[in-house]
């Protein structure tokens, strides 16, 4: 369970400063744009969910690579797959959390930290 303490609190600063430059980035550029509200609100919400979906990339790569150093791992309906990191970590971050996959080891505090981080970012 070690591991995944440090590796929670790189993920969490990651996604956080990620999503802070991504906004700071919408606000410097957008005034300058002179486009119409309606395409400036439409560029701020695909630009969000893209950051989103970046975000939740970060989280199932640190699963994936927690797993296959052997500190934790996915059970369920899972082959173990980069896809299946990358699902459970859409419904972690979500805190969706269909139940269908269950984490072990160094994996269960991270898919904790990674919802109460989806949580705070998609708030």
């Amino acid at each position: 369970m070690f591991p995944a303490i440090p590796i929670s609190a790189v993920l969490v600063i990651c996604t956080i400063v990620f999503h802070y430059e991504v906004l700071r980035a919408l606000s410097s550029h957008l005034p300058k744009m002179g486009a119409p509200i309606h395409a400036r609100v439409l560029i701020v919400v695909s630009s969000c969910f893209a950051a989103h979906v970046i975000e939740v990339g970060f989280y199932a790569v640190a699963f994936w690579s927690i797993h296959h150093l052997g500190w934790g791992a996915l059970s369920g309906s899972t082959e173990g797959h980069f896809g299946d990191y990358l699902y459970f970590s859409a419904s972690s971050y979500s805190t969706l959390g269909f139940g269908d996959i269950a984490p072990s080891g160094a994996l269960r505090l991270a898919a904790a930290i990674e919802a109460l981080n989806g949580l705070f970012l998609v708030a």
